[in-house]
């Protein structure tokens, strides 16, 4: 964006602080180095930039889907909530990525370890990973979801589900899925729990993954 003249867009996209379940504190996390470019600022942890991206919103994390798909030619979208779901879940139906058993050890969740709970590097928890390979699914951070937060979920015609990604502009809820390092107990962690907030929301304990069709012999 930066490089197309679009800073005010850039600067708006960026990650804000904000309080992990909601708050209205509006300090960018990202510094601008001598180019003017986003980068970790000199505070930061070498870790951090190992951690799952959070505090932005669902509109910024669509756009930067959009750059991506320009970037690289694949069309990148947010994650669907059922493609999420199927991810932690397998075809089994376990409760967690790892089975059923609530273990908050296994997953950067409240309780998983002493101290204070905060967020991890991103391959700290082996434990926490589906049989598709995804990790982080039960803690970390949640994710922002493709639709608008509909109560009885996402639409499924003849067992098959129909996504329905949200148009940017559109009123509503949008849908998060997912566990965080706020959360406890481990039962508001399980792969089918759902969650709701406004697109402009953005909390430290909700970040964003991408999904794309995968060609046959592609």
């Amino acid at each position: 964006m930066l490089a197309r003249g679009r800073e005010a867009e850039a600067a708006a996209a960026c990650p804000r602080a904000a309080r992990a379940i909601a708050g209205d504190v509006d300090i960018p996390l990202f510094a601008r180095d001598g180019d003017g470019r986003f980068a970790l600022g000199p505070q930061a942890r070498a870790e951090q930039a190992r951690h799952p991206v959070a505090s932005v919103d669902w509109r910024s994390a669509v756009a930067y889907a959009s750059w991506l798909e320009a970037r690289t030619g694949a069309p990148w979208r947010l994650v669907g909530e059922l493609e999420r779901e199927k991810a932690a879940r397998g075809v089994d139906g376990r409760f967690f990525p790892w089975g059923d058993e609530p273990e908050p050890t296994w997953a950067c969740m409240v309780g998983g370890r002493p101290g204070p709970a905060s967020p991890a590097p991103v391959d700290d928890h082996p434990t926490d990973e589906g049989p598709h390979g995804a990790r982080g699914l039960a803690g970390n951070v949640r994710d922002w979801c493709a639709e608008l937060w509909m109560p009885d979920g996402p639409t499924v015609v003849d067992r098959i589900a129909r996504l329905k990604p949200a148009d940017a502009a559109a009123p509503g809820l949008r849908s998060i899925r997912g566990g965080a390092w706020s959360s406890g107990p481990p039962a508001v962690c399980r792969a089918a729990g759902r969650f709701a907030a406004r697109p402009e929301d953005r909390f430290s304990a909700v970040g964003f993954r991408l999904a794309r069709p995968v060609v046959a012999g592609g």
